[in-house]
């Protein structure tokens, strides 16, 4: 992405996504962006821990692209549980 574009695309989710979360009449509210920021922290802490868990910990990054998360979950599954299983019989 050019630097044009990264900030075409932040404006964007910003007007899109969290300017009602965070703005009371067209001005920021502290207290809005404040509990926006602890529910991506949490948010964050959760997606972190579940991308360890399904891919066995190959992945932890949040920022991770959703079809490596994927492809690593079913590497890790088909690597780990398929044969305990049984399933290649």
């Amino acid at each position: 992405m050019t630097d044009l574009e990264t900030v075409t695309a932040v404006d964007g989710v910003y007007e899109s996504f969290w300017r009602e979360l965070v703005e009371t009449d067209g001005v920021l509210d502290i207290e809005k962006v404040k509990k926006a920021l602890f529910d991506f922290w949490r948010m964050s802490n959760n997606v972190r821990r579940v991308y360890d868990q399904i891919t066995g910990g190959e992945i932890k990054d949040i920022s991770a692209r959703w079809i490596d998360v994927c492809f690593s979950a079913e590497r890790h599954y088909f690597d780990n549980f398929t044969q305990e299983e049984g399933l290649y019989d």
